[in-house]
């Protein structure tokens, strides 16, 4: 069980989005968390109120634009609703999908010659393509996948490599993620897609069980994820439900904690 820390403590979550499981679990042992949304190539942004119940929720969310931003926007893929470097908005839903856009004084450099020691701050080195590629539209694109709410915060939903098209659906790992943290004997999560003959692809869960009760599911992984399956029926659509899901000791990470999907597709592609 973890010690609530003798005094307040403010924690900054960054690297990947936090579920609203860890958001509420941080602040019940008396930890605030501020919840920190950027990329190398742009600066992070972070804002925070409201009860605990709404706080777990909404701040899951990336939030609204930093202040010194010229402006953050969720625009369609290139596709059916926008030309290839055309910037269209999405709608204010909370539903349709579209990429996170931005542009402003704390976003790197598009053009100009790359001054010594400081190439952080400016275009992708020796990279003009991937530079061109990132500001399609004249705004930088962050791969990002997300929905507009109507108070105008943004949520991200998935990376856009990360979504899983199963049966011509659209899944989001992120969303499938927050939902199978629900569960009350999984300490960690995450989801990734593997193929499948019939629809494609197929979400794959990789779990690692909490320490209280990972000695109940000792030897019992099959029914640990036959439990989780009918979990995750409660909560999800049939095709966001995980196919197949896989108990292990550790996931593989950065050094900063983020967890390397890279890694994991790599294990699902020998599968």
């Amino acid at each position: 069980m973890a010690r609530k820390p003798s005094q307040p403590v403010k924690a900054i979550i960054a690297g990947a989005a936090p579920t609203p499981h860890l958001i509420a679990g941080l602040e019940t042992i008396g930890i605030t968390p501020i919840h920190v949304y950027g990329l190398t190539s742009y600066e992070q942004a972070f804002w925070s109120t409201l009860s605990l119940e709404q706080r777990s929720r909404l701040m899951a969310r990336q939030g609204h634009a930093f202040a010194t931003a010229q402006e953050i926007r969720v625009v369609y893929q290139s596709g059916e609703n926008a030309k290839e470097d055309e910037l269209v908005d999405v709608p204010r839903d909370g539903k349709t999908l579209g990429e996170i856009v931005t542009r402003g004084n704390i976003v790197m450099k598009e053009t100009g010659v790359i001054p010594p020691l400081t190439l952080s701050a400016s275009k992708y080195f020796r990279d003009p393509e991937a530079t061109a590629k990132a500001f399609r539209g004249g705004a930088f694109r962050s791969g990002d996948l997300a929905v507009w709410h109507p108070d105008g915060s943004v949520a991200i939903m998935d990376r856009s490599k990360d979504i899983i098209i199963s049966g011509g659906e659209n899944a989001s790992s992120l969303a499938i993620e927050q939902e199978l943290a629900s569960h009350p004997h999984i300490l960690e999560v995450t989801v990734v897609a593997r193929s499948h003959i019939k629809w494609g692809e197929r979400p794959m869960a990789f779990v690692v069980l909490h320490p209280q009760h990972a000695s109940k599911w000792a030897g019992r992984h099959h029914e640990f994820a036959a439990n989780l399956k009918e979990h995750a029926k409660s909560r999800l659509p049939g095709f966001a439900c995980p196919e197949w899901v896989e108990v292990v000791p550790e996931l593989p990470k950065t050094s900063t904690g983020k967890i390397l999907k890279t890694e994991l597709r790599k294990v699902v592609a020998k599968l």
